[in-house]
């Protein structure tokens, strides 16, 4: 402390060593309780990006099975209206397909030959088409994205079995564009960076918020292959989506860290992904850290100052009286009073008034030892002086009777 911060003034070392020790413990505690929140954050937002993937999936399940009972609906109209004149068939089923969403519907036989049920009444071959399988033995399917064979525009097949006396006698299908799926996804909106996409079990995009990149033919694993920055979605797709039924996990994808849910929609060969960007979601997290920190420099600006115009100052103050007191006393000043009466405290302060008293009482009593024994001596030399000047007088007394007995004695002779 010494070599780090000096300072003439207590007032302002005690200031700093607590504000030193606030700020110090702030941070400890702010970096312990931040680990703390992220992690029980962490596990909310992976539990909600779960509910909310399931929600998702849930809404495009129903909406396909929505229409898909529309077609099975549809195709058993096909009973009443296949003796129709064609000019009529056209009539119904195109009005029907532009009533309901729908491009087209077309009627397939059992041997798979494929009729346009339209003014152009077009004819294909449908006996290698999956959805063409399906139906003939009796479910009711909803494609990937194909390509249709008369007019080559891409395109997804909702499919239903034709019963008639009770039998299989063709498939009826319906007709939507490749954006389908995209257009379910469409209404999907979380923050401003929320996904959400479906790919089959090929990693072949379906459906996805963005209508384009289902018209590139997005494949994650076969993309991954050709361009880097699509590995980590990829592992992510081979390593999670594939293994699991649903789950939460992250990849770094588009410059950003992503968080991800998905859920497998096994009976259809989909899997539905929901991926946001994890700093959109931990934005509340991280503001709330940063008002945190304001609120800690707040409160630690408003101590120091307590402390310094208080506490500090309170001692400080003290320390200042002392030391007058002190210099007086260093002075040889022993008879003013103190600045200020401590004698009651019970702290250091107390302590330290209590010796400068006790050491000025005893400086009092060494100069008042010293004032009587200067006194005494002096007496004594008074008293010594008195008998050297009666010793003198009687030296003088006796030599003065010397002298008179040496006269008499010499006037004797003489006579």
């Amino acid at each position: 402390m010494k070599n780090i911060f000096k300072s003439k003034s207590i007032k302002t070392d005690i200031t700093f060593s607590f504000v030193l020790i606030i700020l110090i413990s702030n941070i400890l505690l702010f970096v312990f309780n931040n680990q703390i929140l992220r992690k029980y954050f962490s596990l909310q937002v992976n539990d909600s990006i779960e509910v909310i993937t399931k929600q998702a999936a849930d809404i495009i399940e129903e909406d396909i099975k929505s229409t898909e009972s529309q077609v099975d609906a549809l195709s058993k109209t096909w009973a009443f209206t296949k003796n129709l004149d064609k000019n009529q068939i056209a009539d119904f089923y195109e009005n029907s397909a532009k009533s309901m969403g729908f491009i087209e519907f077309a009627y397939i036989d059992t041997k798979g030959n494929g009729l346009n049920l339209n003014k152009e009444a077009s004819k294909w071959d449908a006996n290698q088409r999956e959805y063409f399988k399906r139906s003939l033995n009796g479910e009711v399917y909803t494609s990937e994205i194909l390509t249709d064979l008369v007019t080559n525009q891409k395109m997804i097949v909702i499919s239903s079995p034709y019963y008639e006396n009770g039998k299989i006698e063709g498939v009826f299908i319906g007709i939507k564009d490749a954006n389908f799926i995209s257009k379910l996804c469409k209404n999907f909106k979380w923050g401003e960076s929320g996904i959400l996409s479906v790919y089959d079990k090929n990693a072949k995009i379906v459906g996805h918020t963005r209508a384009e990149i289902v018209e590139k033919e997005l494949n994650l694993v076969e993309e991954a292959k050709k361009d880097s920055s699509y590995k980590e979605v990829a592992d992510f797709w081979q390593n999670e989506v594939l293994q699991k039924q649903s789950g939460v996990g992250e990849y770094f994808f588009t410059g950003n860290d992503k968080l991800a849910g998905f859920y497998n929609l096994d009976n259809r060969g989909y899997a539905v992904l929901v991926s946001i960007n994890k700093s959109e979601v931990f934005a509340p997290l991280t503001a709330l850290s940063k008002w945190l920190s304001l609120v800690a420099l707040v409160i630690i600006i408003i101590c120091a100052l307590i402390v310094y115009f208080l506490i500090a100052s309170s001692v400080a103050s003290a320390f200042n009286n002392i030391k007058k007191d002190l210099e007086k006393i260093a002075d040889y000043d022993l008879i003013s009073n103190p600045s200020e009466d401590y004698s009651n405290r019970a702290d250091e302060v107390g302590d330290i008034y209590r010796s400068s008293i006790m050491l000025k009482e005893n400086l009092i009593n060494i100069v008042n030892n010293i004032k009587a024994s200067t006194e005494l001596l002096e007496n004594s030399s008074n008293l010594l002086q008195e008998k050297c000047d009666l010793a003198n007088s009687i030296s003088n007394d006796i030599s003065n009777s010397i002298d008179d007995i040496a006269r008499g004695a010499t006037s004797q002779a003489e006579d």
